[in-house]
């Protein structure tokens, strides 16, 4: 299949944190995917995200209609129902954009993107450094990728928080062990155990940086 240059997606949802965290989003700001409103006249997206509760309702506006692709996002207990109606995937609440962009990009035959940091290479998947990786986590990719794109400017632990879930607890400490097991997975891959060029600086009070 040849890629398609811009992938229209129609969101189906009245959650306003999860639309304002795809508005934000990389999917969006990269160009490759367009999160377009819903509309019940016949919208021609490429594909629909759907919220579970409001999945019913997008099968009255759409029915008799052929070819329609779309992914449902909701609570397991509704797995079942969304691909007996014929959705293509399911992703579980909250949902993780970058398994979000994964999920989409399997349905449309593209490739994962894969990002640099100097000689590091990183997936949503792995971590490597010539012949050495190591596997990460999409919660630690988020991360990782959330470091790269704001190298040399401190980054508030809200600021991560938002990007993996969409809000922030107060004494939450999840972010901080996603960065402690990034440091041993770089450490472990490092060429050079004494090279300080990938090191994850913690910014006190506020967050972490990358130079």
């Amino acid at each position: 299949m040849t890629p398609r240059l811009l992938i229209n997606i129609s969101v189906v949802s009245k959650d306003t944190i999860f639309l304002n965290r795809l508005k934000t989003s990389e999917m969006m700001c990269s160009g490759g995917f367009n999160f377009i409103p819903y509309s019940n006249q016949k919208s021609p997206a490429d594909l629909f995200l759907i919220d579970a509760e409001l999945l019913e309702l997008f099968l009255s506006d759409y029915t008799g209609v052929e070819g329609i692709k779309f992914i449902v996002r909701g609570h397991r207990k509704l797995l079942r129902y969304s691909f007996d109606a014929g959705c293509v995937d399911f992703l579980r609440i909250p949902v993780d954009l970058d398994e979000l962009e994964i999920r989409i990009r399997k349905v449309f035959d593209l490739p994962v993107s894969s990002l640099v940091w100097d000689e590091l290479n990183f997936t949503p998947t792995t971590l490597s450094q010539g012949t050495r990786s190591v596997n990460i986590t999409l919660e630690e990719y988020t991360v990782l990728k959330t470091l790269i794109q704001n190298r040399g400017e401190a980054v508030p632990r809200e600021v991560f928080a938002f990007f993996l879930w969409g809000s922030h607890k107060d004494g939450s400490r999840a972010v901080d062990m996603h960065i402690s097991h990034l440091r041993k997975k770089i450490s472990s891959i490092s060429r050079n155990s004494l090279d300080h060029k990938y090191q994850i600086i913690t910014v006190r009070t506020l967050g972490y940086m990358i130079y």
